[in-house]
């Protein structure tokens, strides 16, 4: 753990320093992380699910952000089928830019809101089908942080006792392909603006 003055580019460069150009970022839209030398970024597709929901929740007629939470909901498919293959994303992208194409004035200012946000991220959305090792989103870090919320809030009497978890939004995971073909290594990052703490851990999976 260490103490950082929040989630910026700065924080970032200051604590990992060149070790961030060895990285894969897997975040959200957050404008932060695409400008910090990664050796590659993969915005978080639950992230960007959860957006598309949203649109939906609030126009329930429009078939734009179906249609784009049906095509992101393909690829994850094509992944967990493939799991080790590398896949061509070029034919995702042609799809995912007819899509951007449509005109969506005639809807809530939402829509291009979201729409434009995706242009700018459009590189990277697809980056998980052409490297096996980069994940589609960074649940995984939710996952394990949560884990260390529930054992603070539950401890058990003979286990250390947690660092204290302040109240956090945002939980972007990095990795970093490892030597072999079935080991990650994964950095979480998770930062919180009430306290300015960031928490960072190591972890392999097979």
């Amino acid at each position: 753990m260490f103490r950082g003055a929040g989630r910026g580019t700065k924080v970032l460069e200051e604590r990992f320093g060149d070790s961030l150009k060895n990285l894969v970022a897997v975040t959200d839209r957050h404008s932060a992380y695409f400008a910090i030398d990664f050796l590659n970024n993969q915005i978080c597709l639950a992230h960007l699910l959860r957006n598309l929901e949203y649109l939906n929740d609030i126009d329930k007629e429009q078939t734009w952000a179906k249609d784009v939470q049906t095509l992101l909901r393909e690829a994850i498919h094509l992944r967990n089928q493939k799991t080790y293959e590398v896949i061509p994303k070029d034919s995702w992208l042609t799809r995912l830019d007819e899509l951007l194409k449509k005109n969506l004035d005639s809807l809530r200012k939402e829509f291009n809101e979201l729409k434009r946000g995706i242009i700018r991220c459009r590189d990277y959305i697809f980056n998980f089908l052409e490297n096996p090792a980069i994940p589609s989103d960074n649940n995984a870090s939710e996952r394990g942080i949560r884990k260390l919320k529930v054992s603070r809030k539950y401890p058990d009497a003979s286990a250390p006792v947690p660092v204290p978890m302040p109240s956090t939004h945002y939980i972007p995971l990095l990795t970093r392909p490892g030597k072999t073909d079935n080991l990650l290594s994964m950095l979480y990052w998770r930062s919180s603006k009430l306290t300015g703490y960031i928490f960072a851990s190591f972890v392999f999976a097979e």
